[in-house]
């Protein structure tokens, strides 16, 4: 009888302990619940102060740092000369600063050319002006181009920074074809860079006659470059429609092709031109230039 009370406890014990298990699972699941609502609640406050921190930062430490509300518009001190110009910044509270010196053909010495920041820009007082003054006009001395091949006179004058004419022709005794007789500035003259000097090259010995050449389909331009160094000279020219041909495409000639003629004979030309704006123009009348061969 003993030994059957003493299992009937340990039943009881057992019931027990099973009894106690949904309790215990409710309370794990409450803890986990209440870890869980405290962590979003920590996230929460993590990220709204956050926002705080970002707005704070931007709108009273950075503008404090950074002197916010002192912007004030950039004068324009291009045009005036750079001890003025420099004056005015550093009244203005700026701190002028001479960058470079360049020469310029169109600004005189001692001016200023550009500014950075820019005129009229919104920048913070007490920024550093950098300023780029004019050295005035860039003088050469104009070299000899007389004896010298026309590709060499050009090349000459591209590296002076001066600009090579359209060259013309003449025929010469002395000088051989292809060779430059005359200069339109004379050698030594001083000019600025970007000056033109023209020049006139040689054809050469004065023949008896000329060959009159094909002008037909060359564009206007390489005709008269063609004329000229073969001692012609270019007479009128007249525009026709023709929609089928690049502009300035040479249509007809007054004199054929392959004639004999003396130097200097002026021939005049046709060449085409398109319709402008849609509407057809009236057909140049070619009569008034002679006959044309086309």
């Amino acid at each position: 009888m003993e030994f059957t009370g003493q299992n009937g406890g340990n039943g009881g014990r057992e019931q027990k302990s099973v009894s106690d298990r949904p309790e215990r699972r409710r309370l794990s699941f409450r803890r986990l619940l209440s870890f869980r609502l405290k962590y979003l609640l920590w996230m929460t406050y993590a990220f709204a102060g956050f926002v705080v921190f970002v707005l704070l930062l931007d709108k009273v430490i950075m503008p404090l740092y950074t002197k916010h509300g002192r912007e004030v518009t950039m004068p324009d001190v291009t045009g005036m000369p750079v001890e003025e110009a420099m004056k005015k910044l550093e009244e203005e509270g700026f701190r002028p600063i001479l960058d470079k010196e360049v020469f310029n053909n169109f600004v005189p010495k001692g001016v200023v050319i550009s500014q950075n920041p820019l005129p009229e820009s919104i920048v913070k007082k007490g920024r550093r002006t950098y300023l780029t003054v004019s050295k005035g006009v860039k003088w050469v001395r104009v070299p000899s181009l007389i004896g010298i091949s026309e590709r060499d006179a050009q090349l000459r004058l591209r590296q002076l920074e001066l600009v090579p004419g359209g060259p013309s022709y003449e025929f010469s005794s002395f000088y051989p074809k292809g060779v430059v007789i005359a200069q339109s500035v004379p050698e030594g003259d001083s000019v600025s860079i970007g000056d033109t000097v023209h020049i006139v090259v040689s054809l050469g010995d004065i023949p008896e006659y000329l060959v009159v050449p094909n002008l037909i389909g060359r564009s206007l331009r390489d005709a008269k470059e063609q004329l000229l160094r073969l001692g012609f000279r270019l007479g009128i020219v007249t525009y026709q429609v023709n929609n089928d041909l690049l502009p300035e495409t040479v249509i007809a000639q007054s004199i054929p092709p392959d004639s004999t003629v003396d130097v200097g004979t002026t021939i005049d030309l046709v060449v085409s031109t398109i319709e402008e704006s849609g509407e057809r123009a009236a057909d140049d009348d070619t009569s008034a230039a002679g006959a044309f061969y086309p």
